[in-house]
């Protein structure tokens, strides 16, 4: 007989938790972490992603519940940490309030699911064949310019008038003896 879909997942949910416990438990704790993907969490812990559906499914309220006390946990101390900042206003550890207060309201803005506060910055270059080769020439084309420029520059120094001037030494001097 052809087990259904839902048993098949109960029995995967069901082996890990008996032969891989710390597994089981890391992946439970992971599920309750809004950054966490299920492929990510697959991929960690060498499961199919089926397992990690399957253990989800499972322990949907162990993980509610690990999810309201990261809640909790996340709202005290972005409370504490912004109480923090207003506290260190003008002060050197500023920056570091402000930073702890930020993650930990971003934290607990994730783990309610208020996804319209959550900003995205992705930077995408869509860059053709055409694109590239116009950036090499016209670079090109700059380097050789510098280059030109460089070679066309040469500095000569003045000379004085003693160096122009062959002195009366020289001039009378002979080289070579008689």
């Amino acid at each position: 007989m052809i087990q259904s879909r839902s048993d098949q997942d109960r029995f995967t949910a069901e082996r890990v938790a008996r032969t891989r416990p710390k597994t089981y438990r890391a992946i439970v704790l992971l599920l309750a972490d809004p950054d966490a993907t299920v492929m990510h969490i697959a991929k960690r812990h060498r499961v199919s992603e089926h397992t990690v559906r399957a253990i989800r499914e499972r322990e949907a309220v162990a993980i509610a519940e690990r999810k309201q006390r990261l809640m909790s946990i996340f709202a005290n101390v972005a409370e504490i940490a912004s109480e923090r900042m207003e506290e260190l206003a003008g002060k050197a550890n500023l920056r570091d309030a402000g930073t702890t207060a930020g993650i930990a309201t971003d934290k607990l803005l994730a783990l309610t699911g208020d996804v319209s506060t959550t900003v995205r910055h992705l930077h995408s270059f869509d860059l053709s064949d055409d694109d590239i080769i116009a950036f090499a020439v016209q670079r090109s084309h700059q380097l050789a310019a510098q280059e030109r420029a460089k070679a066309a520059v040469v500095e000569v120094p003045a000379l004085t008038d003693a160096e122009q001037a062959p002195s009366a030494n020289t001039r009378n001097r002979n080289p070579r003896k008689h």
